[in-house]
């Protein structure tokens, strides 16, 4: 499974989780709380893309590495400066630093 973390322009503790679905994106949520101090929120951030999520209370750097450390999720692609996004990423800030994850775990 790929999965994208997206680092925002706007706020260092808010980041973006794309390619999970409702019961994935509880089941990280409830994990974090777990393990983090201070409050977490995954949210659905656009009623067209079902998987897109905003993650607050966490930067994407610590995502990252929860992922790793829990779900095994390893990075294969990074992009830099995305100065343009598909159509199906039309909600994601622009000018996001992005990394592509894939986990067999999730």
């Amino acid at each position: 499974m790929f999965i994208r973390v997206t680092e925002t322009e706007f706020s260092s503790e808010i980041c973006f989780l794309d390619g999970i679905n409702a019961k994935q994106s509880n089941d990280i949520q409830a994990k974090l709380l777990l393990l983090q101090s201070g409050q977490i929120q995954i949210k659905k951030h656009d009623v067209k893309n079902p998987c897109l999520w905003q993650v607050i209370g966490i930067t994407a750097l610590q995502l990252m590495s929860f992922l790793n450390e829990h779900y095994e999720a390893k990075i294969v692609a990074y992009s830099s400066n995305v100065q343009q996004v598909s159509q199906r990423d039309h909600q994601v800030p622009r000018g996001t630093t992005s990394w592509t994850l894939e986990s067999l775990k999730i």
